[in-house]
């Protein structure tokens, strides 16, 4: 067979639309509310919180070597003060092992993003945006599986390691890690700190697992915990300060698979793009973030979100919103007044901002890699390697 991928849609396509259209008709009434914001200048936004800070992050990545990956992290953050528009931003640049590498790389650009808005918080912003869920960034923090898969002569055999082993791990970084979450590095990304990283697996690992020839990988799928532990510790954080400084966190995300609301076979998100057009909003819904077993030493109680689709203006696209805290509609409302405020096209500016100012292209990338990889060429010419 010989096919052309447009032959491949048009025999998919009718299933498709058939599942959108059946999907899509489910009743919104009663949970989507068409609601108008009243209409305030960012100057009053600005009078009402002092300081308003959007934070968002970008990574890029290059081959070192048949195995290593360099990256590049990045976070800044737009604030909106009497002043103007003040901008941070801050890269950091490593190296890691193809093992996990998107998921790895995801955590370390979390962690420096909700680094920056713990600087912002002491920094007296008192209404924090960040790009992204909450929700998610713990799911992909704790959904981690702690087994690897060895080649026997019968078959593949899943190994699984001891629930103590990473329990053991997860304190023992507790411990290290407590001090470095108020850097502004992300410790685990730091090139400095890599043998001290993989001296701590390898104590962990020693005690728990004998030696190998797969031992080596025992220890990148501790490295990889590693990252998740930092991100979560440095999660943490952020939600306690933000509640004892009584700032408001607000997570906003352009994508959801969210289905809390509506409960259909799609996204909420989707049916609210399709099924409506107005400004409005979902009556709020209350999720517990809570984390894997695995982390319970460094999250050991559940904090409080309030989950809602918003849209702040006709025709522009529908947000979900995650709110620290249990919050109601009438809190909502006043959020989504804020928000409008300071909102373009129906987006937050400090986050469109921060975006833009975070954003590692091709052509920043193309220089890291000549910086780095042009070295290690001329130093093999010169070895004549």
């Amino acid at each position: 067979m010989f096919q052309d991928i447009v032959e491949e849609a048009l025999r998919v396509r009718d299933a498709i639309l058939r599942f959108i259209d059946t999907e899509s008709r489910v009743s919104i009434e009663g949970k989507w509310v068409r609601w108008s914001s009243t209409t305030k200048s960012s100057e009053e936004v600005v009078a009402k919180y002092g300081r308003i800070t959007g934070c968002d992050g970008g990574s890029n990545s290059f081959p070192l070597g048949p195995g290593d990956v360099v990256f590049a992290i990045s976070a800044a953050t737009s604030t909106l003060c009497e002043e103007g528009v003040q901008k941070e931003r801050t890269y950091q640049i490593g190296w890691i092992e193809r093992f996990k590498l998107e998921e790895r790389i995801s955590a370390m650009r979390s962690a420096l993003e909700m680094k920056h808005l713990l600087r912002s918080i002491k920094g007296g912003s008192k209404l924090l945006l960040m790009d992204g869920s909450l929700y998610s960034i713990l799911e992909e923090s704790s959904r981690f599986v702690g087994f690897l898969s060895r080649r026997r002569g019968e078959g593949t055999k899943l190994e699984f390691l001891p629930r103590e082993l990473i329990r053991d791990f997860v304190e023992r970084l507790r411990d290290e890690l407590s001090s470095e979450i108020n850097g502004e590095r992300v410790f685990t990304g730091d090139p400095e700190s890599r043998k001290m990283r993989e001296k701590i697996a390898e104590e962990i690992v020693d005690r728990y697992l004998e030696r190998g020839p797969e031992r080596g990988r025992y220890d990148l799928l501790l490295l990889s915990l590693m990252e998740r532990v930092e991100n979560v510790m440095t999660m943490r954080k952020l939600l306690d300060l933000s509640s004892s400084s009584d700032a408001v966190l607000v997570a906003i995300s352009k994508r959801s698979s969210g289905r809390e609301v509506f409960r259909a076979g799609m996204p909420d998100m989707t049916i609210i793009d399709m099924r409506t057009r107005d400004e409005g909003y979902t009556k709020p819904e209350y999720q517990e973030l809570r984390a894997s077993p695995y982390f319970e030493t460094i999250w050991d109680s559940p904090y409080t979100i309030t989950v809602s689709y918003i849209r702040l203006e006709r025709g522009s696209n529908p947000l979900r919103v995650e709110i620290l805290g249990a919050r109601d509609e009438r809190f909502l409302r006043e959020i989504m007044d804020d928000l409008r405020g300071i909102s373009v096209r129906g987006y937050p500016y400090p986050l469109f901002m921060s975006h833009t100012l975070a954003r590692i292209g091709s052509k920043d990338i193309k220089g890291v890699r000549e910086l780095i990889r042009g070295y290690l060429h001329s130093g093999r010419e010169m070895l004549n390697e």
